[in-house]
């Protein structure tokens, strides 16, 4: 196989994401069929467009046999350096995955990727038995990871996320410098949104009100901690300071959603904000919801004991200010 200066973005009808591509590939084996296909491929592209940058340099091998696939990749592009070795059993809808994927850099602004200044380098390693988004089993593990933006380098501990599937109940645990997550019990990941939206529906429409799809039960609890870490004013520089937010729920099938969360001091753009705790809940037809804060402190004004209360029932939304 040769392609030069091939426009595949054309032939697929997705020039907005892809574009020509020159390569030369072979492919030795056995069989059409991916059930029963085994055979051996390799690639050496020279140059792929994709979101309207020109990849150059890219190396692939691999073999399939019987849906399995072992792939090695190396990219040697100006702006992205990398090594990945990964395996993968296709004979589901969502495949099976292990991988190790090495990455000495990558200029996401060069890359068309970012609209700022902002490069890394790290390794990822994924051992995902599922990545079925509704039933996740698995870890993914990132280290030695190193961001670098607008002349300053941040070195990051290790991220991590750890799922699991028994039955009908699931966890799911992400890890971080600057964010923790839990998400515990019965759900599918893609339909929450919807169970939230509808559960808030019941008391006060949010746009025409019509329930969402949701094909499960669901029960679950939550939980997420955000830490203040140099690399967030990076991304959000108007935040000078947060201490420690956490926010904890749970949801019930049987019509109940319960939500708290504090924040014992955030300064934002100038502005500081002193002890918020946030308070909603569900009992019977009605959705109770309250937001105290002790101090706000502006250039100009200070404002204590500050309390926001309310409910919505019926789709109407009562709101009582307290300064």
């Amino acid at each position: 196989i040769q392609l030069n200066n091939f426009n595949v973005g054309r032939l697929v009808k997705q020039e907005a994401n892809l574009g020509r591509v020159t390569a030369t590939g072979k492919i030795t084996g056995t069989g059409t069929d991916p059930k029963y296909m085994s055979a051996k491929f390799s690639v050496m592209a020279q140059k792929a467009e994709l979101k309207k940058y020109a990849y150059r340099n890219l190396v692939l091998n691999g073999n399939i046999v019987k849906q399995n696939v072992t792939a090695f990749a190396k990219m040697n592009d100006q702006n992205l350096k990398l090594n990945l070795n990964a395996k993968a059993n296709i004979s589901t809808t969502y495949p099976s995955v292990n991988l190790v994927l090495e990455v000495d850099s990558a200029n996401l602004r060069a890359l068309k990727l970012y609209n700022e200044d902002l490069r890394f380098r790290g390794r990822v390693i994924a051992n995902m038995p599922s990545t079925n988004p509704d039933k996740l089993i698995g870890t993914i593990n990132a280290s030695n990871l190193l961001v670098a933006t607008k002349g300053k380098r941040y070195q990051l501990d290790s991220i991590n996320m750890v799922a699991t599937a028994q039955g009908d109940q699931k966890d799911l645990r992400v890890r971080s410098p600057f964010l923790s997550a839990n998400l515990t019990g019965q759900y599918k990941l893609t339909e929450i949104a919807n169970v939230l939206t509808n559960e808030i529906n019941k008391y006060f429409k949010i746009g025409d009100g019509r329930p969402l799809p949701v094909s499960e039960t669901h029960n679950f609890s939550f939980a997420v901690n955000a830490q203040n870490h140099p690399i967030l004013q990076t991304f959000v520089p108007q935040l000078a300071r947060m201490e420690p937010v956490n926010i904890k729920g749970t949801y019930a099938e049987t019509n109940s959603l319960s939500l708290t969360g504090t924040a014992p001091q955030v300064v934002y753009n100038g502005n500081t904000i002193d002890n918020i705790r946030l308070n909603l809940n569900t009992t019977g037809k009605v959705l109770n919801y309250s937001v105290n804060i002790d101090k706000i402190s502006t250039a100009s004004l200070k404002v204590n004991k500050t309390t926001l209360e309310g409910k919505a029932e019926n789709n109407r939304l009562d709101v009582n200010l307290n300064i």
